[in-house]
């Protein structure tokens, strides 16, 4: 393998076969789906989501939110809105032993690879200046060292801190071999946009600190790779996200932050992290190099503020005010209620209002929550197959989410694409219809013959930009397109909620075969993940639990 290309065209599903996986699962390398480190203070976490009253409309933008003061509550609530516990799952008639969590992100097979640790610049009551881990079964921080003392840690502002993610891909590689990679870098962007939303709740900004070398991250994450350390254990750098409680304006630039970092220098590494598999994992040789190639070394930081993302396209219309219950529901509830439905009732039908509010949301417009996360243009664009909304055709639809892009997509997908706004359809929303018909049977097709594709109201494929030459000159930006298409998989996870529905991301396609159907010619744009929504029908056999009744002083007591 040459390029990041190769690994992309070696990974694809066909017809004629899947990308290279285990075939079967290896039960007695079960990766552990939470990591703790032992021998150090623990800091257990106040459970607070219940008393968070900020409402849904938070999560769109359309509401302003006082700002919170940095503090361990506000820290806590944070964190169990982003990467905590959403509920436990059990079979009705079985024990704990057939239980098994939700987290407040999705994960490709709720595997979730990645870990969180938590940066802080200044003490507060109960935690002192340093990096902890977060053990989200338990809620609680693990302290892994204090900070050096340096007078200049005094010019970082108090109301600052820093959200650090890594990855153990051998969770997703257990189940998936070397197509994991593609999802450890989905879920990467789920849990990105997971701390945006959480955040939003609390009138605080996000923003992913790129361009970021790996090799800063691993140090300031106590990333080490002892020499006897197997292939499975080792956690890899992934990104750092900037906090700011003072409010939703980034007031800092890439610079101010490049050299705060530089002043964060850890002292000594504290506690022994807990084995993730029993034995010896497989592995994957492909993904080791996806792994090497995407290392992204340090770069030239912006010299000024990002300008905000999407600035061409129009601000939110009043047409697409989504449901008048905005102002009723809870954030924390719409978060803490996300789901990846597994069954469609294949009848209902979606309110054109609700598409367009959907769809007016993944539109990066202004200082909009999740977009003012990334430091880029969008890259990524949803074709969508409509199935049942109402007053619209069945049939092929494409949200040019950067209006510059429209030329190159026109030119690249079939020539007998219409490419008209259909009738309804708000201005703002850069919405093509390209061809009416029944697309359901090819959505299933397409989606590896999984039913939930045919039987939601819509489904789509993210379309990315993925130049060639950009990607062999860069290849860490093949990380980026995929956290660009996790953000938008979240966001689609809490809209459809919001309108009364259930999201589901599908990571199983069939890549070069969604290409032919949709007659793409230009080898420069590929499909990076699918979504659908619908209405979810319930298994009566499990039992939903809450999500931290294990612990003594739960604040959380009744069923979600």
């Amino acid at each position: 393998m040459q390029t990041i290309v190769d690994y992309h065209t070696a990974t694809k599903h066909r017809l004629s076969g899947y990308a290279p996986g285990p075939g079967e699962l290896l039960w007695r390398s079960q990766p552990a789906p939470f990591r703790h480190f032992s021998n150090t203070e623990s800091v257990v976490l106040p459970l607070q989501a219940d008393r968070l009253d900020t409402t849904a409309a938070a999560l769109h933008g359309t509401v302003t939110v006082a700002a919170q003061p940095l503090s361990v509550a506000s820290l806590s609530l944070l964190l169990e809105l982003s990467l905590g516990l959403a509920a436990w799952k059990q079979w009705s008639g079985h024990g704990p032993d057939h239980r098994w969590s939700l987290r407040c992100h999705p994960s490709s097979g709720n595997l979730h690879p990645l870990e969180g640790y938590l940066l802080l610049p200044h003490a507060q009551p109960q935690l002192t200046a340093g990096v902890y881990h977060y053990f989200s079964r338990d809620h609680c921080l693990m302290r892994r060292c204090l900070w050096q003392q340096d007078a200049r840690l005094t010019s970082i502002p108090e109301t600052v801190c820093l959200i650090g993610l890594s990855a153990l891909p051998w969770r997703t590689a257990w189940k998936y071999g070397e197509r994991s990679w593609r999802y450890v870098n989905l879920d990467a962007g789920h849990a990105m946009a997971a701390i945006r939303y959480a955040a939003t709740l609390l009138g605080w900004s996000v923003r992913l600190l790129d361009p970021l070398d790996d090799a800063t991250i691993e140090r300031l994450l106590g990333l080490h790779q002892p020499k006897d350390e197997t292939w499975q254990e080792r956690e890899r750098p992934v990104a750092l996200l900037a906090i700011d409680s003072q409010g939703c304006d980034s007031r800092y630039t890439h610079s101010d932050w490049s050299e705060w970092l530089g002043q964060l220098v850890p002292g000594s590494w504290q506690g022994q992290a807990s084995p993730i598999s029993r034995q010896q994992a497989i592995k994957w040789p492909l993904l080791a190099e996806a792994e090497r190639l995407c290392r992204q070394p340090a770069l030239q930081p912006a010299p000024s503020p990002v300008p905000t993302p999407g600035a061409a396209v129009a601000t939110a219309s009043s047409q697409t005010a989504p449901f008048s219950s905005a102002a009723t529901l809870r954030g924390a509830d719409i978060i803490r209620q996300r789901r990846s439905a597994q069954q469609y009732d294949g009848c209902s039908e979606l309110p054109q209002s609700s598409l367009w509010f959907m769809l007016q949301q993944a539109l990066p417009a202004g200082h909009q929550p999740p977009w003012d996360l990334l430091p880029w243009p969008p890259r990524l664009h949803p074709l969508l197959m409509l199935h049942r909304v109402e007053g619209m055709d069945p049939g092929l639809y494409l949200l040019v989410r950067d209006p510059s892009a429209r030329q190159a997509l026109q030119q690249a997908l079939s020539p007998r694409f219409s490419w008209h706004q259909p009738s309804g359809c708000p201005d703002s929303i850069p919405l093509y219809h390209l061809a009416s018909g029944d697309v359901q049977q090819a959505a299933r097709q397409l989606s590896c013959q999984q039913d939930i594709a045919s039987d939601g109201v819509f489904t789509l494929g993210m379309l990315a930009d993925s130049a060639v030459e950009t990607l062999a000159a860069q290849p860490w930006v093949y990380r980026q397109l995929h956290w660009e298409a996790g953000v938008l998989g979240q966001l689609f996870y809490l809209t459809a909620e919001m309108v009364g529905l259930r999201g589901t991301g599908i990571g199983c396609f069939f890549d070069d075969l969604f290409h032919d159907w949709i007659g793409l010619s230009d080898p420069n744009w590929q499909t990076l993940y699918h979504f659908t929504v619908g209405r979810a029908l319930t298994d009566e056999r499990l039992l939903t639990l809450a999500p931290y009744a294990h612990r003594s002083d739960r604040a959380v007591t009744t069923t979600i």
